[in-house]
Parts: structure tokens; sequence; C-alpha cells
């Protein structure tokens, strides 16, 4: 985001920093948001000031909700607005009413339950619930068990990519920004599903979460590979 009075305006506010533990294969998050919280309202329309039609709004709970409410509102000529709804604060007072806003959600199985309060285990359940919310679309990831996508007239669901687990901190991110990738090029809803399941298969064979983010060409190389007959899926850098 663009400080439109200088950099120097957050000169003594500290960096984000998120601590992840893992247990049992389980990450665990522990954030100090500071920088984040710091964002203003200003910074958020200036660097949506040039929005258009042929660009993809990202938005995820780094910010506090009333921003996120506003980036939703003024990216609504975008060609989409996507929402990932973390880190989900429980103290955060959650407005629910800007959800509309959004044409495509990514949660996980536990965000949507918190996002729906409702505690079902089952994911057509809780999309059932998101998108009586106004939401276009929703794509719950389930780890191992891939991924589910959801609109009013089709379900799809895609299968996690048979790949050695490392560290699966990396994964939300990558899914996230491949699906983003295949939403601004036009794909189909299948296509880019595969592809951001792929990317987040990729992320996982690897330690990390910027240095687990795999390159366009790999997950493509990936994606070739499963389709061959015969191939030995490996991650690739």
């Amino acid at each position: 985001v663009h400080c439109p009075r200088s950099y120097k305006c957050y000169a003594k506010v500290s960096t984000r920093v998120s601590v992840i533990i893992v247990q049992d294969n389980v990450p665990g998050f522990i954030g100090a948001p500071d920088a984040s919280r710091k964002i203003t309202e200003t910074d958020i329309r200036v660097a949506l000031a040039d929005i258009s039609a042929d660009d993809v709004l990202l938005v995820d709970f780094e910010i506090p909700q009333p921003l996120v409410q506003l980036a939703l509102q003024l990216g609504r000529d975008a060609a989409a607005t996507v929402l990932n709804p973390a880190p989900f604060f429980t103290r955060d007072a959650f407005a629910l009413n800007h959800l509309h806003l959004v044409d495509v959600i990514i949660p996980n199985q536990l965000e949507a339950q918190l996002l729906t309060d409702c505690p079902a285990d089952d994911p057509d359940e809780l999309a059932r619930h998101l998108l009586r919310l106004g939401i276009k679309q929703a794509v719950l990831t389930l780890g191992e068990a891939g991924s589910i996508l959801f609109e009013d007239s089709r379900r799809i669901e895609q299968p996690a990519f048979a790949l050695e687990v490392v560290d699966t901190t990396g994964a939300s991110d990558a899914f996230v920004g491949a699906y983003c990738c295949g939403l601004v090029n036009g794909w189909p809803a299948k296509k880019t599903l595969e592809f951001a399941s792929a990317a987040a298969g990729l992320a996982c064979a690897k330690h990390g979460t910027m240095s687990s983010m795999p390159t366009q060409a790999a997950v493509n190389r990936l994606l070739q590979a499963d389709r061959a007959p015969s191939a030995r899926l490996k991650a690739r850098p």
C-alpha cells in the first residue's frame, strides 16, 4: 500500500511478525499485527485509485475489518473481489454485512465455521451458509482432502496432489495467489482450481512460506506430469 504522506510516516511502526508453531504437522500462528493495524482509509483509497476491470482485488484479514469493507466497496470495478479470511482474529467484531461484496471467498474449514457460526464438518453445508451471505463463489480448502468449489449451479472437487509434505505453512498463500492468477487470466473454474491445488502442493514440498512459493513454470510442470500415464510426481524448484 502506498503511503500518501511518504513512507516515513511508518518509520516508528514495528513490522508485522508471525511466529509459526508446528505440532503433529499442523501449523499454528501467533501474530503481532503492528504495521498492518496502522493502515489508514487514505492508504486504501490511494492504493485502489486506479483499479480497473482487468484487475483482481485480493483482501485478507491482516487489516482491520472497516478497511476490509472499504477495500471491497472500492474494488467493485475490478474483475473479481477475492477474500481470504485469514488470519482470523476472534477479537475483531466481524461485519458479516460486507460479505455480499465478495465475489470469491477462499477459507479453510475452520475459517468457514467461524465466519458462519456453523460448527458443521460438512463442506457442502458450510458452503451453503457462505453463499447465502451473498458471496458468488466459495472455494473451501481441505488440506490433504483437496478443495471444493461451490456456486449456485455447480460443485467442483479437486483432490490434493500426491507430493511429499515437508511444511504446510505456505500452502494457503500459494493456493490463493495461484487462484487469483487463474482469475486474472480468465481461465475456466476447473482449470483455476487445479492450478491452485498444484501450487499449494508444491508449497508443501518445501520449508518456509515465501521461500516455498512455486513459479508458474513449476506448477505447469507438475500439471503436465500429473497428466502423464506413468509419471512420478515430484516437487521441483
